[in-house]
């Protein structure tokens, strides 16, 4: 096996190698993306500066807009020191590849520029074309390894930035929340709103309700009054609430 066979396998098996991991690393980071959503900044804030205030974590009722922070907590069950530990990691795993990605990126640029020297070294030699060709290809593959990574880097790099903005801002608070709280602290979730029992208007039953007719003055005189005979004719009247009777004609 000539030299010029020897060092362009080599290089191009270097090349395989950096492309396979460059692509893994790639899909890792993609699915990553597309799976972690953001945290409305607003929500953010207003929950940090009430934790803050009341010394207390509580949670807001509308878990959409807390986005890769939501699960976690529901991860952690809900336990500060759980919480912690699970934010930190996450930190982490935002992080993940940022320095691998632009190592490989330029790896594998200078390896296909290392193919090209190879190629024009041996140029002038009985394998020349051979050796141009394959030192073309090892450019070609170090320059399709090092765009992609270099595209994808340069649009996730403020995305990457706000999550892991958001994550040190949430560790933070939770550490401060720890070294203050007893042992065993307990993330307490957002009360739900207050519910307003109707009264069961089946038990209560209706009062039961007397009347009394009280008689007039007169009424009662009237009722004292002894019937007069039939004799002569007898006159009713009412003077100031007395009743007067008088009679007329002859008595007997």
């Amino acid at each position: 096996m000539s030299a010029v066979n020897m060092q362009s396998m080599f290089v191009m098996g270097v090349l395989y190698v950096l492309a396979a991991l460059a692509a893994h690393a790639l899909l890792e980071r993609l699915i990553f993306h597309f799976t972690h959503q953001l945290v409305h900044p607003r929500v953010l804030s207003r929950m940090l500066r009430h934790w803050k205030t009341h010394r207390r974590v509580e949670l807001p009722a509308n878990e959409v807009s807390l986005g890769w922070f939501g699960p976690l907590v529901h991860e952690g069950k809900f336990d500060l020191e759980r919480v912690w530990e699970l934010a930190c990691r996450k930190r982490d795993s935002i992080l993940r590849h940022q320095n691998v990605l632009p190592t490989l990126a330029n790896v594998a640029t200078a390896t296909g520029l290392l193919a090209g020297v190879i190629a024009l070294v041996h140029s002038a030699g009985s394998e020349g074309g051979a050796a141009i060709g394959l030192g073309m290809y090892g450019t070609m593959l170090g320059l399709m390894i090092a765009i992609p990574v270099n595209l994808f880097l340069g649009l996730s790099h403020g995305r990457v930035n706000k999550l892991a903005e958001q994550a040190d801002a949430i560790i933070d608070v939770l550490e401060k929340l720890r070294d203050d709280a007893p042992p065993m602290a307990i993330l307490i979730p957002a009360p739900p709103p207050p519910q307003v029992e109707e009264p069961d208007n089946s038990e209560i039953k209706p009062k039961r309700v007397v009347q009394r007719t009280v008689p007039s003055a007169s009424t009662a005189l009237r009722s004292h009054i002894p019937s007069a005979p039939p004799q002569g004719n007898q006159v009713a009247s009412v003077e100031d609430g007395i009743t007067c009777i008088k009679f007329t004609g002859d008595v007997r």
